[in-house]
């Protein structure tokens, strides 16, 4: 993939992420998205094929960092009280 591609997507990710932090999954659109990211609309389907595929990207991307030994901490999965962290 060339670097361009990948820094859209990433940026596209990053906003995902921010928007998730704000509200649910539900009413997130591919047009906040985009807002938030500083791209396009086409440049969003020329990463991604629908909402899905970029939630389902940013999940792989979370848990992937989420394993990794140096961000285990930023990423940390909560569980319910009295259980311990994952």
């Amino acid at each position: 993939m060339d670097v361009r591609r990948e820094k859209s997507r990433e940026k596209l990710r990053n906003a995902l992420a921010q928007l998730l932090r704000e509200q649910s999954l539900e009413q997130i659109s591919i047009e906040q998205i985009t807002d938030k990211a500083g791209v396009t609309r086409p440049t969003f389907y020329s990463n991604y094929q629908s909402r899905q595929d970029i939630i389902i990207e940013h999940v792989e991307h979370w848990l992937a960092a989420g394993l990794t030994a140096g961000h285990q901490s930023k990423y940390r999965l909560l569980s319910p009280p009295g259980q311990s962290q994952l």
